[in-house]
């Protein structure tokens, strides 16, 4: 069965982007560590930066991670 879930780095000013994208990839590295036993395979992965509202100074960093059970 494949699943999806997703990591967020949330409202970082554009000049701290680095620290949201390191926010997002910390909690899936957290998560892919505690749940190895249930990933069978990773079928994809995918990064997207999105402006907070209108705000272009803020973004939220999304990633989108899609894995088979084993």
């Amino acid at each position: 069965m494949k699943k999806t879930i997703y990591f967020t780095g949330t409202n970082n000013q554009m000049q701290q982007l680095e620290t949201a994208i390191k926010t997002a990839t910390d909690k899936r590295d957290a998560w892919l560590s505690s749940n190895k036993d249930v990933i069978g395979k990773i079928d994809s992965e995918d990064i997207k930066i999105t402006p907070w509202s209108s705000n272009t100074q803020h973004v939220i960093v999304t990633i989108r991670l899609t894995y088979y059970l084993k």
